[in-house]
């Protein structure tokens, strides 16, 4: 099996650059990523990151080419 560095597999991913909400959430591709911190959430607020999909779906934050860690935050479903 071949492994591929971290550059390679950053390069052959879809990218898309997002702003970080003051809530700490990105909305990307019908998902919302939220990214938990140690810091104050204003020091996170309004930031650009590059949100990276692999082939496979998986998803990686990078802010200053270093990746961020982050949960899926699902919403409920309103019933009617």
């Amino acid at each position: 099996m071949r492994y591929w560095s971290r550059a390679v597999w950053l390069s052959a991913s879809l990218q898309e650059t997002c702003i970080i909400t003051k809530n700490l959430t990105i909305h990307f591709n019908i998902v919302i990523y939220q990214i938990p911190t140690n810091r104050p959430s204003i020091a996170l607020r309004k930031i650009k990151v590059i949100v990276c999909q692999n082939a496979h779906g998986e998803i990686t934050i990078l802010y200053n080419k270093k990746p961020l860690d982050f949960t899926t935050f699902h919403i409920p479903v309103r019933q009617s």
